[in-house]
């Protein structure tokens, strides 16, 4: 039976202060994201909770008020325990003021990444597969960022669904382009990719089942704190 994958993301703004974030996390959330080094990550850590919250209300009737998140022995975000009878699975990605978050019905990952300048030949020769880095090679210079970044996200969000660390892993999992479809191969394959781009980001998520729906919702944060 095939399962469905709910994903929405969003770009900060600003102009929404980091208070209005922080009321709405409950009072351990909020202590947690306020011991944060940084308003960037504090940021980060409210935006995630806030739309992981608002995506399970609006698509699997979940009361915001009850929603409760944990830590698995990775340190990984995860549904606390009085979810766990659902079967829920989520994941969520933060960068350059950009949030993406996935919850679907089985072990998932989503990764979001700005389009910036990188070293993508010498990363990719260090952790991409040989297939993967002769595309990449064969790719023109001016497309070799957004090129690495469409292998990156689906690979990291890859590792996410497979609940596995980067370190050792990245070149176990293989992506192939056929008339620009990512295809999963390696210890990818059977799994369900989806892929899309803005104009400043590439945005991927994986879900551990091969007939998954992604439906997909990029959203304002004043989607979610309306005036």
């Amino acid at each position: 039976m095939a399962g469905t994958a709910w994903l929405h993301w969003l770009r900060d703004d600003a102009q929404i202060p980091l208070m209005r974030l922080l009321a709405a996390l409950p009072d351990a959330e909020r202590r947690e994201c306020e011991s944060l080094a940084s308003p960037a990550r504090q940021r980060g850590f409210a935006l995630s909770r806030c739309m992981l919250r608002n995506l399970l209300h609006h698509h699997r009737q979940c009361a915001p008020g009850d929603i409760r998140f944990s830590r698995a022995e990775n340190g990984r975000l995860q549904l606390a325990k009085n979810f766990s009878a659902t079967g829920l699975q989520i994941s969520l990605s933060h960068t350059d003021g950009m949030t993406a978050v996935i919850c679907a019905d089985a072990p998932c990952g989503v990764d979001i990444e700005t389009v910036r300048e990188r070293r993508a030949l010498a990363i990719a020769r260090r952790y991409f597969t040989a297939s993967e880095i002769a595309w990449l090679e064969a790719q023109p210079a001016t497309s070799r960022t957004d090129g690495f970044l469409r292998l990156w996200t689906l690979k990291e969000a890859g590792i996410k669904a497979l609940g596995r660390g980067i370190a050792g892993n990245l070149d176990r999992l293989e992506v192939v382009f056929t008339e620009g479809v990512p295809e999963g191969r390696g210890d990818l394959a059977g799994l369900s990719l989806w892929q899309t781009a803005g104009p400043d980001y590439w945005l991927a998520a994986v879900v551990a089942d091969s007939r998954t729906t992604f439906v997909a919702t990029e959203l304002a944060l004043s989607d979610l704190f309306p005036s």
